[in-house]
């Protein structure tokens, strides 16, 4: 598609043929190919570092029935979470191709517009996200046939976690964002702060000392 004050004959000069723009420009097969993967796959385990961290803090809030209730609400809370993640993801897909494409045509202005739009549609997705979990929880949690117990544990994880749908929504624009331009060390990078700031904080708050602690599966 033309787009106005930029020729043809300049988008063939700024593009250089067989090379791919952003941070992957200039790099050998190989290491496009190592960059591309490495990166996102010790990201994932990071992300599985969170959950199994959380798991383990929640086995250790209470004995015998409590302890099931807990781990069964975390458990339930898994599901809700993956289909916040489904939801918040579809902006972010959408946002790597758009950047992806730009990206490769060196076109700084649509990667910029994009990236922008991106953050606003995520922010609005999470927060479309959040409100319309926060009304069906209950309908959410019944539907799945746990104990009272576990219900109300359930319900009071779930509902401080609708609070980060907003913030996941930008999170997953800004991760894709980076991918798109080559760049899948930063999102890496945060994820092992996101890992320290897990830890610290869901034990403060969890095991801590008032005022900070003692929530319980809210914390």
């Amino acid at each position: 598609m033309h787009r106005p004050g930029v020729t043809a004959e300049a988008r063939e000069r700024a593009r250089v043929p067989g090379e791919l723009g952003g941070k992957l420009a200039g790099k050998s097969l190989s290491r496009q190919v190592t960059t591309l993967a490495i990166w996102p796959f010790l990201e994932q385990i990071l992300g599985f570092l969170v959950a199994t961290v959380d798991l383990v803090l929640s086995a250790r809030m209470a004995e015998g029935v409590e302890r099931v209730a807990i781990l069964d609400a975390l458990g339930l809370g898994g599901y809700v979470v993956w289909l916040m993640m489904i939801l918040q993801g579809a902006v972010g897909t959408g946002v790597l191709a758009l950047l992806s494409r730009a990206t490769g045509e060196r076109d700084q202005n649509l990667v910029s517009r994009g990236f922008g739009q991106g953050v606003i549609a995520g922010l609005l997705t999470g927060l479309v996200t959040a409100v319309g979990i926060y009304l069906f929880l209950k309908q959410m949690i019944s539907l799945l046939g746990v104990s009272e117990q576990a219900a109300a544990h359930a319900h009071s994880y779930l509902s401080v976690l609708c609070l980060i749908c907003p913030i996941l929504g930008v999170m997953f624009v800004v991760t894709n964002a980076l991918r798109a331009i080559g760049d899948t060390r930063t999102p890496f990078f945060a994820m092992i702060v996101v890992n320290g700031v897990n830890v610290a904080l869901s034990w403060l708050f969890v095991f801590g000392p008032e005022p900070f602690g003692g929530m319980g599966v809210e914390g």
